[in-house]
């Protein structure tokens, strides 16, 4: 289960979402990336299939991909070598130029290794269920579709150093002309190097100093390279070409705004109304909570804050908004009552002449969309904190599991009719 971090302070980011009949894309962040190459004629790249159930497979045929010329999209895909299993194959190797990496860089060239040693193979994936508005999308002239469940393992000369596991991949394409392009979902890395040599070991540990506690993900265009067949699956290799490799974390800006009726609000209680006699120190409040508790705000919109556009590793989530008509700022956020708990100097709470800091506790959060109820989050322990230095307030709250409420809300909305997907 992926836990998430809310962090309270307005964000603004610009990217923009789907205008004009562009494809449906996360934002991007700058920073450390490896670019990576796959071709087929070296034994690299990746391989979509059908399966007629004979082989180690079950059967499975992809749905029809709605646009001229295409055909049913293979159904499992993996990296070459799940095919051919001759362990020199791979899906792609890494290349010189990277950038962000100084650490990873000094431990190759220490331990005697060049960078296109290091080879990516992705196991056996999916597009599971298969259906249409939960698993592969036509929006405009575009094409997606998820694979899900993809394991991979990093090595550097036939050693392993890193395993790892992508919940799920997206492919799309523009139906009226271009190359499939992939974009995993974040991973973090396990080091599997123990048992490699000393040299493999050391350029693990400097790869995951580089990393900083950060995820991978991937992108990549797929050409076409050459058909296969036998042991029950009928399929093709693809080239990988124009592969980035980047670092980050997966993140959705948000803000909230009192003008708009969003933000939070904190306060005393004497003990005569709902809460209990709670006196926070010095000029903090003892309660807080979003604009919505018990009707601070009686608006219908009030709440915490809303998702804005900027977010990265969504890229699921932005389809599945997308194709039923919504929009980013639909998804808000609301707070439900926490407090400064026992409110002890040094313990929950410390100042300094320009600094301070303060935690408040058991902060229960929601997640909307269009005001019906889908997520729900318990945050255990939220620091706000103040720098004479930085100028204003920032919090950050606790991670913490997601779970699924919405067997209430409704299933869909806005859905136009779209010739191409065959609503």
């Amino acid at each position: 289960m992926r836990k998430i971090t809310i962090v309270l302070i307005s964000l603004l980011c610009g990217f923009v979402l789907n205008q004009n009949a562009q494809p449906v894309l996360d934002g991007t962040k700058s920073g450390p990336q490896i670019e990576f190459l796959g071709m087929v004629s070296q034994g690299e790249g990746t391989a979509g299939w059908y399966a007629d159930g004979t082989g180690p497979e079950l059967a499975g045929i992809g749905h029809m991909v709605p646009g001229p010329g295409f055909t049913n999209i293979y159904y499992y895909g993996a990296s070459h070598d799940y095919i051919t299993n001759n362990p020199n194959h791979s899906a792609f190797h890494f290349m010189a130029g990277m950038t962000g990496f100084p650490e990873f860089g000094q431990a190759l060239n220490n331990s005697g290794y060049v960078i296109s040693q290091v080879r990516v193979k992705f196991g056996l994936n999916s597009v599971k269920d298969d259906i249409e508005g939960e698993d592969w999308f036509t929006i405009d002239n575009f094409h997606y579709a998820n694979f899900y469940d993809c394991y991979f393992t990093i090595e550097l000369n036939g050693e392993p150093m890193f395993s790892g596991f992508f919940n799920y991949s997206n492919t799309f394409v523009d139906t009226t002309g271009s190359n499939f392009i992939f974009r995993s979902s974040y991973s973090p890395l396990l080091n599997i190097s123990s048992n490699s040599s000393a040299g493999v070991q050391a350029v693990a540990q400097a790869f995951l100093n580089d990393l900083a506690g950060r995820e991978i993900k991937i992108t990549f265009e797929n050409t076409p390279g050459s058909a296969f067949s036998g042991n029950g699956r009928t399929g093709a290799y693809y080239n990988i070409i124009n592969g980035v490799l980047e670092v980050g974390n997966p993140e959705i800006p948000w803000k909230g705004m009192v003008a708009d009726h969003e933000g939070f609000a904190g306060w005393d209680a004497d003990g005569t109304g709902p809460e209990e006699l709670g006196n926070g120190h010095g000029n903090n409040y003892y309660y807080g909570a979003s604009l919505d508790y018990d009707d601070i705000d009686p608006d219908s919109t009030a709440c915490l804050g809303h998702f804005i556009t900027g977010s990265t590793g969504f890229i699921n989530t932005l389809l599945q908004l997308e194709y039923r008509g919504f929009e980013i700022g639909d998804l808000r956020l609301k707070m439900g009552l926490t407090s400064l708990g026992p409110d002890i100097q040094g313990k929950d709470w410390n100042q300094t002449a320009f600094s301070s800091w303060s935690n408040s506790y058991n902060t229960v959060g929601t997640i909307e969309l269009s005001g019906e109820p889908i997520l729900y989050l318990l945050m255990d322990t939220n620091t706000t904190s103040f720098s004479q230095s930085v100028g204003h307030f920032w919090s950050n709250a606790k991670s913490s599991a997601v779970y699924d409420i919405s067997q209430n809300a409704s299933l869909m909305r806005n859905l136009s009719p779209n010739p191409l997907s065959g609503i």
